[in-house]
C-alpha cells in the first residue's frame, strides 16, 4: 500500500463514505415514493367514502321521506369506514346523517296504519328531519375537504430545506 499515490490511497479512503452516501440518499428516495403511495391510497378511499355519503345524501333527497330500509342498513358499512379513515367531525356528520334516515324511514314506517292525527304528526316529524337533511348536504364538502387535500405537490430539493429551516431559525431572533 505504501508504493500507491497519495492520491490513489485518498480516493480508495473516501469510496466507502461515499457508497454510504449514496445508499442514504436512495433510501430516502424509496421512502418519500413508498410515502406518496401510502397518501395516494389513503386519499383513494377517502375519497371513495365521499362518494358513498354523497350517494347516500342523494337517495335521501330523491327518495324523500320514504326511505328503503335495506339502502339505510347498507350505509351502516360506510359509517363503519369513516370511523376509521376521518377525524370525530366527518364520524359524527355521517353518524347524523344516518340516524336522520332511519328517523325518516321510522316515521313513514309508523304513519301507514295510523290514526289520522297520529300520522300527521308522523307525517310532520319525517318532513323536519328531512329539512334537516337537505341543510346537512350543504355541509357535506366543507366537512370532507380538510382531509382530501393532497399536499404532497413535489419534493423540496436539500437547498430549499436547508432555506426554509435557516428562515424558520432566523425568526427566532429579531435581529438579521
Amino acid at each position: 500500500m505504501a508504493d500507491l499515490p497519495a492520491w490513489v490511497q485518498v480516493s480508495q479512503a473516501l469510496v466507502t463514505p461515499a457508497i454510504a452516501g449514496a445508499v442514504a440518499v436512495i433510501g430516502f428516495l424509496q421512502w418519500r415514493t413508498a410515502h406518496a403511495k401510502i397518501m395516494l391510497d389513503l386519499f383513494d378511499r377517502r375519497w371513495r367514502a365521499l362518494q358513498a355519503v354523497s350517494d347516500f345524501y342523494l337517495m335521501l333527497v330523491g327518495h324523500g321521506v320514504k326511505q328503503y330500509d335495506e339502502e339505510i342498513a347498507r350505509f351502516h358499512k360506510v359509517r363503519a369506514e369513516v370511523a376509521f379513515l376521518f377525524g370525530t367531525d366527518v364520524q359524527t356528520f355521517v353518524e347524523e346523517l344516518h340516524l336522520s334516515a332511519i328517523k325518516m324511514s321510522t316515521h313513514s314506517a309508523s304513519a301507514v296504519d295510523a290514526e289520522p292525527e297520529v300520522r300527521r304528526k308522523h307525517i310532520h316529524d319525517a318532513y323536519e328531519v328531512m329539512k334537516a337533511v337537505v341543510n346537512r348536504g350543504q355541509r357535506i364538502e366543507a366537512v370532507f375537504s380538510p382531509y382530501l387535500k393532497m399536499d404532497q405537490k413535489r419534493v423540496r430539493t436539500p437547498a430549499e430545506w436547508f432555506h426554509d429551516r435557516n428562515e424558520f431559525r432566523k425568526s427566532f431572533d429579531d435581529q438579521r
